[in-house]
């Protein structure tokens, strides 16, 4: 890997967060922007948080674990001027033994989950637990916590002075779909699902239009080589609702490859996608793809990072025309 290559991985910054100090969630819809938001799914958050923490825990080494009564998280209430919850993790003040590393250990974990969730890496949630019974838990709960806010845009955000926010990461939800590829069976041997397919191919796929016009999607040029890496290109994304058309060939590589499995990744764009085969993973670096493109053009490019300045810069660089279906 080239040392620009190399740069650019370091330039992206890992969604970090402390429950001490608070975890802030923002729902985006049509009332929150009011600054309101229903019961129930400010309920759903908080309890499929209490949820997600309390299972990484469990699922954590002995000499991090910390008992339930003090793993219950309090509503903090509402980030000023906003409809943004707040959740916290109150320090015990009367343990007999200090326990700060299970605690940091706590976030840490949790931070690598919703930074994993936000990049849409769900696969690398699952693999970080070894044990089939624990991964199966785990992406239960992951995806409850990802499906918390509905079909509305759910994130991680972080306060800044003048009752302003600073986005960290947009919860990806895990379908029900995703769910089920990433779950594996019990007895199934793990090592084996983890081999890697070793023809490659770059293949390149377009739209074309029939003169009835209808648009089909058509891959075009494939190049097989042994030691390559398999890669799609595309100059035309579609959606059920919209057709792109780009300026330039968007270039998604696979990221890891088994037995009824494939994923793809951009991480200029921080989009990894995936799907039994390439065609359910096409579909989805679409959906992906459509839904980074119109969120990260809802914001000001003051209030993005680096990062995501330099991913909306690049994507509109990409687009030439939207075209509503």
């Amino acid at each position: 890997m080239s040392t620009k290559n190399n740069k650019q991985k370091e330039d992206i910054k890992s969604l970090s967060v402390s429950l001490v100090d608070g975890i802030y969630l923002r729902v985006d819809g049509e009332e929150e922007k009011s600054h309101k938001i229903q019961w129930e799914i400010l309920k759903k958050i908080g309890d499929n948080t209490q949820k997600l923490i309390s299972k990484v825990v469990k699922n954590s080494s002995k000499e991090n674990y910390i008992e339930d009564s003090y793993l219950k998280i309090e509503f903090k209430g509402f980030y000023k001027g906003s409809a943004i919850s707040a959740f916290v993790l109150p320090t015990p003040s009367n343990l007999i033994f200090e326990n700060k590393h299970a605690y940091a250990n706590l976030n840490t974990n949790l931070s690598s989950i919703l930074d994993k969730l936000s990049k849409g890496d769900f696969l690398a949630i699952a693999n970080m637990y070894s044990d089939p019974k624990v991964k199966n838990e785990m992406i239960e709960i992951v995806s409850e916590f990802s499906n918390s806010a509905g079909t509305k845009p759910f994130s991680v955000v972080k306060p800044m002075p003048n009752q302003k926010f600073e986005e960290l990461g947009t919860i990806r939800k895990i379908s029900l779909s995703q769910k089920a590829l990433l779950k594996v069976e019990i007895g199934e041997n793990i090592e084996e699902n983890k081999e890697i397919v070793e023809s490659k191919a770059l293949g390149k796929i377009v739209l074309k239009s029939t003169p009835g016009g209808k648009t089909t999607r058509k891959i075009t040029h494939i190049y097989a080589q042994k030691e390559g890496m398999f890669s799609l290109k595309f100059d035309s994304i579609e959606t059920s609702s919209r057709i792109y058309t780009l300026n330039y060939e968007a270039l998604f590589v696979v990221k890891e490859e088994k037995k009824n499995f494939i994923s793809f990744e951009n991480t200029i764009l921080d989009i990894y996608a995936c799907g039994k085969n390439v065609v359910e993973a096409e579909e989805d670096i679409f959906d992906q793809f459509d839904y980074t493109y119109r969120r990260l053009n809802e914001f000001e490019d003051t209030m993005l990072s680096e990062h995501l300045l330099n991913a909306k810069t690049y994507i509109n660089m990409l687009v030439n025309s939207v075209k509503d279906k």
